[in-house]
């Protein structure tokens, strides 16, 4: 079997040839820029500025990310069959693609960044943000990835990655919310937490607010492993970020294994 380093390498270098096509790579990098710009020089003060950076990440990067994902995944899907008839490695396949999708995304997403640097933001707090806007960005991408191995058709396969982007978006908070209302979770209102922040939508959004000290609801700090867990909750958002790239990497590997050939 062709080397994992090999494989990895090739699909990576052909994912960013590719990706230089791709229509949704292209609207993503004019809306980072706008928005870069825009909240640059029209934030009301440089206090609003990582307010509005994070709406940013919470609503433009997961849609694009899944989108660019499984658009990505359908390309091939002409020569999907013959690729895998090749003596190649489905893991390094998947690692490959998702690398230079991350790599390019990353990249892009600091168009919205840069231009608040020249606005007077700090760069610490900047890049704290940026860095996990990498991170969803990262989690969305490989979220359509996963979309996009395990569906052959191009339209059917949008539909689903928009529905998956609006249930993390929306509809699990408002499962989030009904929950609360029911008196187990009142009772037990770590376990509702843990359930929340297991959304890495949710977990960037409450750990940017708490980063910058703008906290929308009250929680029970009375716990120690609940105290210790707030005051962790920028690493918590990095490190469920991992969890789920690592799992949607397997699920896209084990979708390739069941391809019919």
């Amino acid at each position: 079997m062709t080397s994992l380093r090999s494989t990895f390498v090739a699909f990576f270098r052909r994912e960013v040839r590719t990706g230089c096509r791709n229509r949704f790579l292209h609207g993503f990098t004019l809306l980072s820029l706008l928005g870069g710009i825009g909240i640059a020089v029209f934030a009301p003060s440089g206090g609003s500025i990582p307010f509005l950076q994070l709406q940013v990440i919470l609503y433009l990067i997961p849609l694009f990310g899944v989108l660019i994902g499984v658009s990505s995944a359908h390309g091939e899907l002409e020569e999907r069959g013959v690729l895998l008839s090749q003596p190649i490695s489905r893991f390094a396949w998947v690692g490959g693609k998702a690398a230079a999708l991350v790599l390019t995304a990353g990249t892009i997403l600091a168009l919205v960044f840069v231009p608040a640097l020249f606005a007077g933001a700090r760069f610490w707090p900047t890049a704290g943000l940026w860095a996990q806007g990498a991170s969803l960005a990262a989690v969305f991408l490989l979220l359509g990835l996963a979309v996009g191995f395990s569906t052959g058709d191009r339209v059917r396969g949008l539909i689903y990655a928009v529905l998956f982007w609006l249930f993390l978006l929306v509809g699990f908070d408002l499962l989030a919310f009904g929950g609360a209302q029911a008196p187990f979770f009142q009772r037990a209102p770590v376990l509702w937490l843990a359930i929340l922040l297991f959304n890495p939508v949710d977990a960037v959004r409450v750990a940017a607010l708490f980063q910058l000290e703008e906290i929308p609801f009250q929680v029970p700090g009375d716990a120690p492993f609940l105290a210790f867990w707030i005051d962790h909750l920028l690493i918590w958002s990095f490190f469920l970020a991992v969890v789920w790239i690592a799992g949607l990497l397997a699920w896209s590997r084990y979708r390739l294994d069941r391809y019919p050939v």
